[in-house]
């Protein structure tokens, strides 16, 4: 998921192994900021390991190809000294197109 518009060139990547509604831990994620000064696109920060980092998968619709949700994840930049707690994420994905 990525937004670009004023003041803010971000991303953050999720993964996590899903087979139905419900609540799954993060098996990976990432956050890159374009914009932040010390941070590298190359390197983003990533996810905290032992931290409360979950998906849940609200609607998985496999005639449609939509997976809609909500996560929370608190991920980190070694380079940077900084810790990101990401929380009342959101998120709707048609993985046809």
């Amino acid at each position: 998921m990525r937004r670009s518009c004023e003041g803010f060139d971000d991303s953050v990547y999720i993964a996590a192994y899903v087979d139905s509604v419900g609540r799954y831990s993060l098996h990976d994620a990432f956050y890159n900021d374009r914009n932040h000064p010390c941070q590298e696109s190359s390197d983003p920060s990533r996810l905290l390991e032992g931290a409360d980092n979950w998906v849940e998968i609200l609607n998985l619709g496999t005639e449609e190809f939509i997976v809609s949700g909500t996560f929370q994840c608190t991920v980190v930049d070694d380079n940077c000294g900084d810790t990101l707690f990401i929380t009342d994420g959101r998120f709707d994905f048609d993985w046809a197109n």
